[in-house]
């Protein structure tokens, strides 16, 4: 910007009046404005650095009244400021807040309101990554969206997010710089808005899981809609706000608001061995359903294939790092020099094509734990070209632990015929002496079909006397549970991650409950529980 641009901006900003503020954080400042005694209109004030203009350029072009109606936009030296008009009513906090809980249909239809928002953005490229309850207005029509200060447009073959922000409780694990956000990440904020308001409880806590499975207080399937939409891996929840919304659609329809009845654990034998719905059966149910709900029930009930399975005994190849190079990051701790090795994986390929796989990570030594290392899986087909590749770290794996790790292809890659596991380092990995190691002990395993043709995988973890948490896992202050599906060899098949946000007291058990959308078949279940 030239001085005449900057004066002509500032000349603008100068003419608005402000009624009051209405927030104020690291996404910029929110204003109550007026100008020349027409308005009211919100003035946000964005950070250069966060501000995405092309963003803002899209809003109108959308056509959704659910979304600002954009009157005017300039830039400042340090900021980009956003001009658009008022909605009355209350922010979905405020209500919530009011009432202590929402009637399942009004929490259903909001949350539906916000869907078809989302959709409208996502239609666009747009992801919001702040779908919190404060940037939601409940007006007389329903639920708009006000502040889309962090959002942004997804870019292709990008890895992870240049910036991981959003609201604690509400933003997607891949917000927090595992991988790049998408339309499934505001899915995931949606299921924790539904959540909220179901319960009343900010979901960033244990008592908030305790009410959402309490089926003689929350609409059991409303609860299942939550649980599929804020699944840990991206291809596991609703693939888009447009068929989170179908979902809500079919509890209306079904009369939302009548609760339906109804360290490593040991492993708990399956009831019964899980099989991949028939390929006749899919043909005939697409020839006979709607085709949106064909397309529904295809990504819901149609699991597994073969997994595949390989022990650090087994002598197979693959086992060993695929590679002993640092990462190309500066300062990156030498593969070679870290007392990790990888014991066993295994993996398997879902009928969507997206590759599941668990890796059990070992800790070699005595007193020394390795913060911050990096598992990559990569797959290739059986010409040998390369299908995914994919990395997912660990918190800290301790000293004479194996640290179980779920990773999962971002893409398609149902042509993969063969998996390889790598061990990596970082800029952030390092190692550090750890005397008395916690010890994440877990019980009461048992594994059971839900409603939605998946795996709910519930238990109890609890965190040994021993130890202190705050020298072991020093940059962790929640726990990462992985369960492992093994087959009747007793070769891991599959397996997925949930967490809980509440570190367990010493000495004390809590309960968790982890859904498995794509769960292979298998004999027996394990979950391992370690610091994140």
């Amino acid at each position: 910007m030239n001085d005449e641009q900057v004066m002509h901006a500032m000349s603008i900003d100068d003419m608005y009046r402000v009624e009051r503020v209405l927030a104020r954080g690291a996404g910029g400042v929110t204003e109550l404005v007026t100008i020349d005694g027409a308005g009211p209109f919100v003035r946000k004030k964005i950070p250069s650095k966060l501000a995405n203009q092309g963003v803002w350029s899209l809003i109108e072009s959308c056509g959704c009244a659910r979304l600002p109606k954009v009157e005017a936009t300039y830039s400042l030296p340090d900021q980009f400021v956003v001009v658009y008009d008022f909605v009355p009513g209350q922010t979905l906090e405020e209500l919530v807040t009011a009432k202590k809980r929402l009637a399942p249909q009004e929490a259903a239809n909001l949350a539906a309101d916000i869907c078809e928002a989302a959709a409208a953005l996502h239609s666009r490229g747009v992801v919001h990554r702040d779908l919190s309850p404060r940037n939601v207005i409940v007006a007389a029509d329903g639920a708009h969206l006000i502040d889309l200060g962090i959002a942004r447009m997804r870019v292709e073959g990008a890895s992870r997010d240049t910036t991981s922000l959003g609201t604690r409780g509400f933003a997607s694990p891949e917000q927090y710089g595992f991988a790049q956000t998408d339309a499934r990440s505001d899915v995931y904020a949606i299921g924790k808005l539904l959540g909220y308001m179901l319960t009343g409880l900010q979901p960033d806590g244990d008592e908030y899981e305790r009410a959402l499975r309490d089926t003689d207080a929350t609409d059991s399937r409303l609860a299942e809609v939550v649980a599929r939409a804020c699944a840990f891996e991206p291809s596991s929840r609703y693939q888009s706000a447009a068929e989170m919304a179908r979902a809500l659609g079919r509890c209306g329809d079904a009369e939302v608001g009548a609760p339906a009845g109804g360290g490593a654990s040991p492993a708990v034998r399956s009831a019964a061995a899980r099989k991949a719905l028939p390929a006749k059966a899919i043909v005939l149910a697409i020839a006979v359903a709607l085709l949106a709900v064909a397309l529904a029930l295809f990504f819901v009930l149609g699991w597994g294939k073969e997994g595949h399975g390989v022990s650090a005994d087994s002598g197979g190849a693959a086992v060993t790092p695929t590679s002993t190079s640092t990462s190309a990051e500066p300062g990156a701790v030498p593969v070679d020099d870290l007392p990790l090795k990888i014991a066993e994986y295994g993996w398997s390929v879902d009928s969507m094509g997206y590759v599941h796989a668990a890796v059990g990570l070992q800790n070699t030594s005595e007193n020394m734990a390795v913060d911050m290392p990096i598992i990559r899986v990569t797959g290739y087909d059986a010409a040998g070209a390369q299908t995914f590749t994919e990395e997912q770290g660990a918190m800290v794996c301790l000293p004479g632990q194996v640290s179980y790790i779920y990773v999962q292809s971002t893409a398609e890659a149902g042509t993969t015929a063969r998996v390889e596991v790598a061990l990596e380092a970082g800029a952030t990995t390092k190692e550090r002496r750890v005397t008395m190691p916690i010890s994440l002990d877990v019980s009461d395993v048992s594994a059971k079909a839900n409603s939605f043709g998946g795996l709910t995988i519930t238990g109890s973890v609890s965190l040994s006397s021993d130890g202190s948490w705050s020298r072991s896992a020093p940059l962790s202050n929640a726990v990462m549970l992985t369960s492992v599906l093994r087959d009747d060899a007793g070769r891991i098949v599959g397996g997925t991650t949930d967490f809980l946000t509440t570190v367990p007291a010493a000495g004390e058990s809590a309960p968790f409950s982890i859904t498995d959308y794509a769960a292979p078949d298998y004999a027996t279940v394990e979950v391992h529980a370690q610091p994140w």
